[in-house]
């Protein structure tokens, strides 16, 4: 088995983090936990509108794939996660497609302080959002390929 490196950054759009480690890198660079999008929020608000624009503009960049994960940890409860929560995956889906997309629990951090969340919420919700068709490359398939993974 052959396993390369990536880069894990884990800001929102347009963050210094991306310019200064992003544009030079010459693998791939993660996009972890979705950016930390605004889960409370949602894609409704001032804070969420602006995240498809920033979403956009990172997917520019070719090597750039976005880990679906970490959202437990940004929801106030899990009724938040599973009120918005689909939105915001959607959103990456959308915008760099599923060959760009990996998963990730982030298992034990993304629970939410006080068990307000847990992993298996995160890790049910995610098939629903990529769907069947998607679901193969999105589960396992991208992964492999940024990892360089060879059986």
């Amino acid at each position: 088995m052959r396993v390369s490196s990536s880069t894990r950054v884990c800001a929102g759009p347009g963050s210094t983090a991306w310019t200064a480690r992003g544009d030079v890198h010459e693998d791939v660079t993660v996009l972890d936990r979705l950016g930390k999008p605004p889960v409370d929020e949602g894609l409704g608000s001032d804070a969420g509108r602006a995240r498809p624009a920033g979403l956009r503009r990172l997917a520019r960049h070719e090597r750039l794939v976005v880990k679906l994960a970490g959202l437990p940890a940004e929801a106030r409860d899990a009724a938040t996660l599973r009120g918005h929560g689909p939105d915001l995956p959607r959103a990456a889906l959308d915008l760099s497609g599923p060959e760009r997309c990996l998963p990730g629990s982030d298992r034990p951090v993304s629970t939410g302080a006080g068990g307000r969340t847990t992993t298996a919420a995160w890790i049910a919700l995610v098939p629903e959002v990529v769907g069947p068709t998607d679901r193969p490359r999105v589960a396992a398939g991208t992964a492999r390929e940024v990892h360089r993974i060879t059986d």
